[in-house]
């Protein structure tokens, strides 16, 4: 069974895949200026166009799952190479975009159930065919031109793509060091006892920049009282994501006001766990829940002085005040956390 340090709320919640418990995978695939769409053929939104993407089915792993929707959706066989952007809508449905590259597979032009067929389209079209997406449904997004109806012969969005395309062309126009904090590493499917939802949570507290740096340098991170020292953890059940990572916080630090505490915003996920359940090799009958844990970075507002006192399962240790990694002297951290740079914007948890 997965060690955690509370449960938010006590009531345990196993989550399965298409039973109580929802991960939609999207691909997208770049070619220079292009991106990669296809044409609905579902009834709610025949002839409108999307990125490839649908649900993952029971006992399928992220990777396979995504491999098989661009298969069956647009006909070209898609390798990840990187998990860019992941969105939740409360705690059992959460939208995971990988980038990736076409190895192989002929683009569809013969229409079947699962779409009508898929095409390239210039990015700024998409973003054109996305701001009369948001005109035709009375939406003004923030950052977003708000034009008029689509004009006869253009084609159609199902719903807001450019969010999941600028997420995958920022990592792609980054440098090789910008982009480690663009993404984040394909999912790891390796914990056996993992079988519910997760939180493991890296706190950082950050401290004033001085005068010649432009900066905040994290000073402090937080981490169990125990040995060997862990990263505090936290189980998820079906409550808001946000609104966990604030009782988290709370749970850690009595005194400290959340509200001003950190910056939702700026939530980077570090790490994803998922492990699929297993069906029983003697009967049809699943015994497993499926398993999903979140690495989050959480940045305490430099502002919140002095260091903040922790309940007594947590303790705050010291970071190298020269550097922007954590003092590799602590053994006991897993090697990953050990070497991360913490300067960094990374993959922010959207929202959907």
């Amino acid at each position: 069974m997965a060690v955690y340090d509370a449960a938010f709320p006590v009531q345990d919640y196993f989550p399965r895949i298409k039973d109580n418990f929802c991960l939609i995978v999207v691909g997208v695939l770049l070619r220079g200026d292009q991106v990669l769409l296809i044409q609905e053929s579902k009834r709610s939104c025949y002839g409108k166009y999307f990125l490839p993407a649908g649900r993952l089915e029971p006992h399928e792993t992220l990777l396979d799952g995504v491999k098989r929707e661009v298969l069956e959706e647009s006909g070209l066989e898609f390798l990840p190479k990187q998990l860019v952007l992941l969105e939740s809508n409360g705690s059992c449905w959460f939208s995971i975009t990988f980038i990736g590259e076409a190895i192989g597979g002929r683009l569809k032009t013969v229409p079947d159930t699962e779409s009508l067929q898929a095409r390239w389209f210039e990015v700024s079209d998409v973003a054109n065919a996305e701001s009369d997406w948001f005109s035709v449904h009375g939406v003004h997004h923030p950052g977003r031109p708000v034009c008029g109806a689509a004009k006869p012969g253009s084609f159609q969005l199902r719903a807001p793509v450019m969010h999941m395309i600028r997420a995958a062309q920022r990592f792609y126009r980054s440098t090789e060091a910008e982009a480690i904090s663009r993404g984040i590493s394909l999912p790891d499917e390796q914990s056996d006892d993992l079988n519910c939802i997760l939180f493991r949570l890296v706190v950082i507290r950050m401290q004033q920049a001085g005068v010649s740096s432009i900066e905040n340098k994290p000073s402090h991170m937080l981490v169990r009282n125990t040995r060997p020292m862990q990263l505090p953890t936290f189980r998820i059940n079906l409550i808001d994501p946000l609104k966990a990572i604030t009782l988290a916080l709370n749970c850690m630090m009595p005194q400290i006001s959340t509200t001003a505490a950190f910056d939702v915003k700026r939530i980077g996920i570090l790490k994803m766990t998922f492990v699929p359940h297993q069906r029983d090799q003697a009967s049809d009958q699943v015994f497993t829940a499926d398993g999903f844990m979140l690495t989050l970075l959480i940045r305490l507002a430099p502002e919140i002085s002095p260091l903040p006192i922790t309940s007594d399962r947590f303790k705050w240790i010291d970071i190298q005040p020269n550097t922007d990694k954590l003092n590799t002297e602590i053994t006991e951290l897993p090697s990953w956390i050990v070497q991360l740079p913490l300067n960094t914007d990374l993959l922010p948890l959207y929202r959907f």
